[in-house]
């Protein structure tokens, strides 16, 4: 028996899902979110954009009938859901900007606080200088933390913070991760991750001479970062097909000593410069004549540039040279990209300076001798800038042979204004008040 060989090639046009993977088919969602907030955190304002891009960052082929298909648009400004590319030559990007919206709920997912102690004396926490017009220069702590409360990996992270030209000999402390320096009227903190719920933190001092009434800026904060995976729209990629240079062909050989029997095996090759992956191929067998039999493999595999794949054999009986119907499912194999590109700038607060000036009158000047005498006494305290203040205490003492006042016999005022939030102490001849006017200006 003479032995016949057939070798036919077919233009394949099917589509596949693509999977990430390492090409130069370039699917890219980049989105970018710029928070402006003030010093507590609350948001004032932001900006979120984002940029869907198709290339071919190729050098040599084509790559044409490109379909992206996108999942949870609700979010975007984009109006379809599939986008149909009919070609890119190399190096020729396809893109299309959009909006996100964002609820004033939402938060930047790097939490950043600043504590600043005007005031390290004292364990309450102060943003407030004391006058002093021979100062030698009072030490300001600052302290700044950066918790990651995503649940992704944050990189790439850089922080600046401005310092205003009246903080002098300035010192970095401690810094959690990372490495800072100050340099050109600002420190710079370059950190190479955050782990999700991690915190980290950076301390520094500087000195402040508050020998004048003013206000001191605690100077801007600005971050840049960048989310390992993800979008914060929740945007993806569904599915993404496109077709670039190959061929495929299926060869039968009949059996030199089983007449009827045809091995038939059959070959993809990929003649493009990008991974090609091959999900599935569909060969009927039969006509009107003959019993068809369908042949159907799912190989699933990644044929690089310039291979061939090849599968194995198997047998059909025909009494004539078999013929066929293909179905045929592959793709370009895209590499895709989730960036998020975060920012945030942090407002500066006030840091004040405050100078307190008191006076102490008599009602009487002379008093009788050896006579019971009521003596009036007119403390009055009187602030300088507009530092606000939380609580005051004054210490006063009363002098020997003069007994102490009663409780009730104290009043006290505020611009006028009658006050009775206050606690009294006498201790032997020394006399403690202290009262509270939170957060006013007096």
């Amino acid at each position: 028996m003479r032995k016949r060989k057939k070798k036919e090639t077919y233009e394949m046009r099917e589509e596949y899902k693509g999977e990430p993977g390492e090409s130069k088919f370039f699917i890219r969602i980049n989105e970018s979110v710029d928070f402006n907030t003030e010093h507590d955190g609350k948001i004032i304002d932001s900006n979120v954009t984002g940029k869907l891009s198709v290339m071919n960052n190729g050098s040599k082929n084509r790559i044409w009938d490109i379909d992206v298909e996108l999942e949870n648009i609700d979010k975007t400004s984009l109006k379809s859901v599939v986008h149909h590319i009919p070609e890119l030559a190399p190096k020729q990007e396809w893109s299309e900007e959009y909006d996100i919206k964002i609820s004033a709920k939402e938060e930047p997912p790097v939490k950043i606080m600043e504590f600043i102690d005007a005031f390290p004396a004292t364990e309450e926490e102060s943003h407030t200088f004391i006058l002093d017009k021979d100062s030698k220069g009072n030490v300001t702590n600052f302290k700044i933390t950066l918790e990651n409360t995503s649940d992704s990996t944050v990189s790439d992270i850089i922080l600046t913070k401005e310092i205003s030209d009246d903080f002098r000999d300035v010192k970095i402390s401690s810094e959690g991760k990372g490495r800072a320096r100050y340099d050109d009227d600002k420190i710079t903190w370059i950190i190479n991750e955050i782990e999700p719920n991690e915190t980290t933190e950076l301390s520094f001092n500087v000195k402040v001479y508050p020998t004048e009434i003013k206000t001191y800026s605690s100077g801007e904060m600005n971050i840049k970062y960048v989310l390992e995976s993800g979008t914060y729209s929740g945007l993806k990629t569904r599915n993404i097909d496109g077709l670039s240079e190959d061929i495929y062909y299926l060869e039968r050989d009949e059996r030199d000593q089983e007449p009827d029997v045809w091995d038939c095996r059959f070959s993809f090759k990929n003649r493009s410069e990008f991974p090609m992956r091959l999900l599935k191929f569909i060969f009927v067998f039969g006509d009107e004549n003959t019993e068809f039999e369908t042949v159907l493999e799912d190989p699933d595999v990644v044929v690089n540039a310039k291979q061939e794949w090849t599968s194995d054999l198997w047998d059909i009986t025909s009494e004539d040279e078999p013929t066929c119907s293909e179905y045929i499912l592959y793709t370009v194999e895209p590499k895709i990209e989730e960036i998020l590109s975060m920012s945030s700038t942090i407002q500066p607060i006030d840091l004040k300076v405050l100078a307190l000036e008191g006076t102490k009158e008599f009602s009487l000047n002379e008093l009788k001798s050896y006579r019971k005498t009521t003596l009036d006494v007119s403390i009055d305290v009187v602030t300088r800038g507009k530092a606000p203040i939380d609580i005051i205490h004054m210490e006063d003492t009363i002098p020997t042979d003069f007994s102490n006042p009663e409780k009730e016999d104290f009043e006290i005022k505020i611009e006028g204004r009658q006050f009775r939030m206050m606690i009294i102490h006498l201790h032997s001849n020394r006399l403690a008040r202290t009262f509270r006017e939170k957060g006013r200006c007096i």
